[in-house]
């Protein structure tokens, strides 16, 4: 049996295993993409509450030492040599029985001070600011503008933004300050009641290197998901790639199995008459003959009788494999049924089949086959019919009628004595 023949056509479609994988490849892709950016922005969120906790915390701290200073009504320092008093204060310093000069640092200025001090350490800047101050140096910007509105009108409780002061990356915060008891003391004159939000508070910090970082660490875990990516991939293309194979290695059990007598490995009655329609088609298409002949073993019967089924079995392997030596590599034998074998010569006249056939029947009977040490003698009997070049109109229909005819031919072969081939329609064509 031929090797294509016995592996039959490859039924994996490339196309849909191209897509299958495509789909496969692009949802691993889709999913992977996700979930870097989606760990990316996640770790950007994190960062955002870091610095918004931080900034929050030190607002807490602020208005924390507002609040002990407010509780004493304002601080008293001792004016040393660069110690200014607080131009904002009607009367801010006091003379001292001893001779010396304190001055008041009350919650606005002390604040404006701790500033100025965080800065210079480097820490964080913030201050005081209100739409109607006293100190006009404690004007809003137009950030700080916007959000004590949006305060005043209770649309908020708190604002961060993080913006680019040149190659600084800055975080900057703002919440609002509420007037207490405390407080109107001095800010009683701008008409400021109890509760009434009359400032706020805004804390800025650089926050550049937390960034770049974050940065080193975002471009450090694509690397390492774009290699984890890159390894699923080829992973699940292999992956797919073996089960592919292992389908078509499936598929062409399947195939060969659908087509082939499973005890003499020859083919089974479904794929002759296949062939039989391609090749009907084929030598329509060149104008050439074709034969098909069938063969019937000769006293099989007595064969099981005497020596068993499973000696016939092996008669049924071994005539298959010496008729399948004998022909062609264009033709076929196949297992037409029982002790019945049929053949199909592509492109055979009338002398070349019966060439072919009585080929086989002396392949057949000139050894006989060796089934546990016994010789058991066999021999065939044949019929033998042409579908010439010459046949017009459906020449699916007249391979049949011939296939009819070898099998006349044949039954003739067997009352004619057996061991001998026929060819239908012509008695003294015999071999």
């Amino acid at each position: 049996m031929r090797a294509e023949e016995q592996n039959g056509k490859n039924l994996g479609d490339p196309l849909p295993w191209r897509n299958f994988t495509l789909f496969v490849v692009l949802l691993i892709v889709i999913f992977g993409t996700g979930l870097v950016f989606g760990t990316f922005n996640e770790a950007g969120k994190r960062m955002s509450l870091d610095e918004l906790n931080r900034a929050r915390s030190y607002f807490k701290q602020i208005v924390l030492t507002r609040k002990w200073n407010a509780s004493f009504g304002g601080v008293y320092v001792l004016k040393a040599h660069g110690v200014q008093s607080n131009p904002w204060l009607k009367k801010p310093d006091e003379l001292l029985a001893d001779g010396r000069t304190v001055t008041l640092r009350n919650p606005a200025f002390m604040t404006r001070e701790l500033s100025e001090l965080a800065e210079s350490e480097g820490l964080f800047k913030f201050r005081i600011m209100s739409l109607n101050p006293l100190n006009p140096g404690n004007a809003p910007d137009d950030f700080e503008r916007a959000e004590l509105e949006a305060f005043d009108r209770g649309e908020k409780k708190e604002s961060y933004v993080l913006v680019r002061d040149g190659n600084r990356r800055v975080f900057r915060y703002i919440a609002p300050l509420v007037t207490e008891l405390s407080c109107l003391a001095c800010h009683a004159d701008q008409g400021y009641e109890e509760g009434d939000i009359r400032g706020g508070i805004s804390v800025d910090f650089e926050v550049g290197g937390v960034w770049r970082s974050l940065y080193t660490e975002r471009m450090t875990y694509l690397a390492f998901a774009l290699s984890a990516l890159a390894s699923i991939v080829l992973s699940v293309l292999m992956l797919i790639r073996s089960l592919r194979r292992r389908l078509d290695t499936m598929n062409d059990r399947m195939r060969t199995m659908a087509i082939t007598d499973e005890l003499t490995g020859a083919f089974n009655r479904r794929r002759f008459m296949e062939r039989i329609s391609e090749e009907s088609a084929r030598s329509g298409r060149s104008l050439s003959s074709f034969s098909v002949g069938i063969f019937d073993l000769d006293f099989f019967k007595a064969v099981n009788d005497v020596h068993g089924h499973i000696a016939g079995d092996a008669v049924l392997k071994e005539v298959a494999a010496r008729m399948q030596g004998s022909l062609r590599e264009p033709d076929l034998v196949a297992r037409y049924g029982g002790e019945e074998f049929a053949i199909l010569l592509s492109g055979a006249d009338a002398s070349s089949a019966l060439r072919v056939a009585g080929r086989i029947r002396e392949t057949i009977a000139a050894a006989p086959v060796i089934w546990n040490g016994v010789p058991i003698r066999v021999a065939v009997s044949g019929g033998i019919a042409v579908v010439s070049a010459a046949s017009g109109g459906d020449r699916k229909a007249a391979a049949l009628a011939a296939l009819q005819a070898a099998d006349r031919a044949l039954y003739r072969a067997k009352n004619e004595g057996r061991n001998r081939v026929i060819l239908a329609g012509e008695k003294e064509a015999h071999s």
